[in-house]
């Protein structure tokens, strides 16, 4: 009985060793996967010191996420997130349709620079549109059938779909806490605003650009009300920004 239960003792640390190994690999991986895609989409540096996952609850966890500016602007960073959780369906990853339950976001710092030409925000997201626009085009592309090898598709294709994975992302709620947004205008105009918390629910990743205004939207209220003696030049300010995003969006 002894023997039995010693026996039975080493197996369950093994089992957790392996365990261990295996959640801890699995972690690296996802990070190095999530930094080298976020940086091919954004086409800035973006860091992050840690990505933890939980298979039995869905969640994942992220620390010390950093997006880089643009080389052109003065501020190193565009974005700071010191902590980011994320409750996903973990059997929704073997399908085509990513569900992810909630995004909360603690503390987030974005810097926000303007200048003629639109500025940081719309840098990143012309940026994001262009990359989005070349995978699909990439896509499609290799979707066609090669009728060369008069087999209806080429081996080449069937590895090309097999090595890429391409997801319709819905999100149940997205909650952001404790939201620090600085923006520096041209004309030396500088204005900060906190916002406490902000709620997104029911976001899908077909609707992107409904997605971007819905936070716009939820942001340009806060920026009013904490800088009532400017409030002509930020409602431009903000309306030019709003024109530039539909020129990117559309």
């Amino acid at each position: 009985m002894c023997k039995m239960t010693k026996c039975l003792g080493v197996s369950l640390v093994v089992v957790g060793l392996v365990t261990a190994v295996g959640v801890f690999s699995f972690g690296y991986v996802a990070k190095t996967l999530v930094v080298r895609k976020a940086n091919q989409l954004m086409q800035v540096p973006v860091t992050l010191d840690d990505l933890s996952v939980s298979f039995f609850s869905g969640e994942v966890k992220i620390t010390n996420i950093i997006v880089h500016n643009p080389k052109t602007y003065s501020a190193p960073h565009f974005l700071e997130a010191p902590s980011m959780r994320v409750v996903l369906e973990p059997l929704s990853i073997l399908t085509s349709n990513l569900e992810i339950n909630l995004i909360e976001i603690d503390s987030l710092k974005i810097n926000l620079e303007l200048n003629q030409n639109g500025g940081n925000y719309m840098d990143i997201m012309q940026n994001l549109h262009d990359s989005s626009k070349v995978a699909d085009d990439d896509h499609h592309h290799d979707n066609h059938v090669d009728h060369h090898d008069g087999h209806g598709q080429s081996s080449h294709q069937h590895q090309h779909q097999h090595a890429t994975k391409e997801w319709n992302v819905s999100v149940g709620l997205l909650k952001l806490n404790n939201t620090a947004v600085h923006m520096k205008a041209p004309g030396a105009l500088e204005l900060d605003a906190t916002i406490p918390e902000l709620h997104l629910k029911d976001l899908r990743s077909s609707d992107t650009s409904s997605m971007m205004y819905a936070i716009f939207n939820q942001l340009y209220p806060s920026f009013i009300k904490s800088n009532m003696g400017l409030k002509i030049k930020v409602e431009q300010t903000l309306d030019s920004i709003k024109k530039k995003l539909t020129n990117i969006l559309n």
